[in-house]
């Protein structure tokens, strides 16, 4: 008689196997006690085990295509770490795409006659090619090459840009009504969800460990990704993952920030952002000044659903104190200020109120905790 049968999966922890006649029955082991997976949890389990494919060497599969993709394996930067990083970020359910696109995606550098010369590059999500601005990138090489920083200063621009196209191309799907879906938008649909879908490319980016947070303020979409990131705090970084890497849209993150405020239409949130976008091109675009109130508007919104969470976390015991008062740090990093407001040449008061407003919400938390320690 053996001892049972275990092994573990990312989210969901140690599972046990108990075999009863020819049927596997897994349960999760929690607290030392077994508890039966949900039918979610139970398909995932399923999928690990019965998959046709490795689930397993993950990295054999990408070095194999790595070897047999020539734009890949000639490219002029190695690519590979960033690939390998990119490939256990995303969670293993969710790969496909990253896998399937990957083995013919070419990575192309042009000059500054055929691409827009404000942006660093793009994703052509119907010929699955990368496009990487070359005038931009040469500029940075030669402001910089003679900078004791230089590796790091290239890494962040070059590498960066490059990253974040990989991202796109990672989340990049066709359904079978032939839609191209690309991270949380329909391509070449009237979408409002392209400025959050930049948002969390962007957003996501940063977690790669060679890219530096102080090189965040830069970023073209700076904005949008400061509100993914206070999103994700929101609906949580599994609900983030689906909704980018399989939904391809916004709609279970508008219901888990509907079931905290049903007296909001969540919907109209994903609209302003992407709305703000645009905006926000048009006056670089025409040099105009970017007047607006989108960006204190949505904060504060953003805010309010964030402060529901908290709230309901406390009254449901369902976050420790450490998580709760490093979810609010995350926050608090990524609120706008009227210092990132500076690059285009505004400021607002308002972001201001909206700030305070999330001080003193962090002071109340901070007291309710202490006297729920001291009950």
């Amino acid at each position: 008689m053996v001892n049972d049968l275990y092994f573990y999966v990312n989210n969901i922890g140690k599972i046990i196997i108990k075999i009863i006649g020819t049927d596997f029955i897994y349960y999760k082991e929690i607290n030392n006690k077994l508890v039966p997976l949900t039918a979610d949890e139970n398909e995932i389990v399923k999928n690990i085990l019965n998959s046709k494919n490795s689930t397993i060497l993950f990295s054999v599969k990408l070095n194999s295509i790595i070897e047999n993709n020539p734009n890949l394996k000639n490219f002029e930067t190695d690519l590979t770490f960033y690939l390998e990083w990119l490939e256990n970020f995303i969670p293993w359910e969710f790969r496909n795409d990253f896998y399937t696109n990957l083995a013919t995606l070419k990575i192309n550098f042009i000059d500054n006659n055929s691409i827009n010369n404000s942006i660093g590059g793009y994703y052509d999500t119907k010929n699955n090619q990368i496009f990487i601005n070359k005038y931009l990138m040469n500029h940075i090489i030669d402001k910089y090459k003679n900078n004791k920083n230089f590796e790091i200063i290239y890494t962040n621009g070059v590498m960066h840009e490059i990253l974040h196209e990989l991202i796109h191309m990672a989340s990049t799907h066709i359904d079978k009504n032939g839609e191209i879906k690309s991270g949380l938008t329909t391509v070449n649909d009237d979408s409002y969800t392209d400025g959050i879908s930049e948002g969390f490319t962007e957003f996501f980016s940063y977690k790669c460990p060679k890219m530096l947070k102080l090189f965040r303020k830069t970023s073209g979409y700076n904005i949008e990704m400061y509100f993914a990131a206070i999103l994700t705090e929101i609906v949580g970084e599994d609900v983030a993952f689906e909704s980018y890497f399989h939904l391809h849209d916004t709609s279970l993150m508008e219901e888990k920030l509907n079931q905290l405020l049903p007296e909001y239409d969540s919907k109209n949130i994903f609209k302003l952002i992407n709305s703000n976008l645009n905006y926000r091109k048009y006056c670089l675009h025409t040099n105009d000044i970017y007047n607006q109130n989108f960006v204190e508007y949505i904060q504060k919104t953003l805010i309010s659903y964030y402060k529901a969470k908290i709230l309901k976390n406390i009254d449901n015991n369902t976050k420790t104190e450490e998580e709760i008062l490093q979810s609010i740090n995350n926050v608090r990093e990524n609120l706008i200020t009227n210092e990132t407001l500076k690059k285009y040449k505004t400021s607002s008061l308002q972001i201001e109120d909206s700030l305070k407003d999330f001080e003193e919400f962090a002071l109340k938390v901070n007291n309710m905790l202490i006297l729920k320690r001291s009950l």
